[in-house]
């Protein structure tokens, strides 16, 4: 058995930043599967951002991936195999070791057993299958080749394959480890989860629209652009600032639709599920403070822009947190100030 104990903290940790903290909050028996489909998933997306390679080849090696973890026994030979093709052709430290130690993770996959991995199974070949499409969809790596989604369905198509299906994971598990939950509605719980997840990956458009552009991909649909005048191409120069400015609220708009089931969500879980509570609250009031740097940003198409909340506010919102955890009122208010000062924000 390989050091699970290493794999699924130290590594983790060092690839996982702020959501390291939700996975290590989370009650006990949801530990280990959480973390080892986070860590697999962030594997596969290594694979897939590994930009020196060729994309052909990435798509061959997620197809490749997704076929092992839909089989009833994953060889770590192959995965080793991938990894060690990948190794070398990482800038960052940490993505370098975690493809050094696929093939264990792969072993922890082989001896995952029951509901747990059938669960993995579906979220993985969810994941990969979005990432194969997305190496589809935008078969360029710069400014020249950028391409756009045509509709808003094939955003939201997007988002629910980047991250609202591990929403719809993330619920299935705590269903069927936490007794507590036994009076969930699983369905609706579970598109409630699917939202919260469609929400978070929508902050990420937001947040990452400069470096998307410039590497050929455009995750605003053309529909919307249009409405406002625009086309993909426009996104490029800083002029189209005041116009984009429209799309970009209409975006916000939608992850704020999102965030309110995921405030439902999170009221619905027991307030003696303490760990699980925190470990929703964190993402969500992180996403939402990050909304609001986005709607207060007037330059987001500036190819230089970072925009990141800092440790010291992740660390005042973990300290609120804690302090309201256990009462829905506290919970809500906190959730609907910070969803209130986004739309203040937008209104300017």
């Amino acid at each position: 058995m390989p050091d699970d104990s290493h794999l699924l903290t130290d590594l983790l940790k060092s690839v996982s930043r702020s959501f390291y903290l939700s996975l290590r909050i989370l009650p006990a028996p949801l530990r280990r599967p959480m973390s080892l489909g986070y860590l697999l998933a962030r594997a596969a997306d290594t694979i897939a951002d590994t930009e020196i390679v060729r994309r052909e080849k990435r798509i061959e090696y997620l197809e490749s991936f997704r076929c092992q973890v839909e089989a009833d026994e994953v060889e770590p030979s192959l995965f080793r195999e991938i990894g060690g093709s990948l190794t070398g052709h990482q800038n960052s430290p940490a993505e370098k070791v975690l493809l050094e130690h696929l093939a264990e993770a792969a072993c922890l996959l082989n001896n995952t057993s029951g509901e747990d991995r059938d669960q993995l199974k579906f979220v993985l070949r969810g994941l990969t299958t979005g990432m194969i499409q997305d190496l589809e969809d935008f078969p360029g790596n710069s400014p020249r080749e950028l391409q756009a989604f045509d509709t808003t369905d094939q955003l939201d198509s997007y988002t629910y394959h980047a991250a609202g299906i591990v929403g719809e994971f993330w619920t299935s598990l705590c269903c069927t480890h936490l007794p507590a939950l036994g009076e969930w509605d699983q369905k609706e719980m579970k598109e409630a989860g699917i939202r919260f997840g469609k929400g978070l990956q929508l902050v990420n458009v937001l947040k990452d629209t400069p470096r998307d552009l410039c590497n050929g991909r455009c995750y605003y649909p053309v529909s919307l652009l249009k409405q406002a005048g625009l086309c993909p191409s426009d996104l490029l120069s800083a002029e189209s600032e005041p116009k984009f400015a429209v799309v970009e609220n209409q975006m916000i708009q939608m992850a704020l639709g999102h965030f309110k089931e995921a405030d439902n969500y999170i009221l619905a879980i027991p307030r003696r599920e303490i760990r699980l509570r925190l470990a929703c609250i964190w993402p969500l009031w992180i996403g939402l403070k990050t909304l609001g740097l986005i709607a207060a940003e007037r330059s987001i198409l500036n190819p230089e822009l970072n925009l990141k909340i800092t440790r010291g506010e992740v660390n005042r919102l973990i300290g609120q947190s804690i302090g309201a955890v256990c009462s829905n009122s506290m919970v809500h208010g906190y959730t609907a100030r910070f969803m209130d000062e986004v739309s203040m924000t937008i209104g300017r």
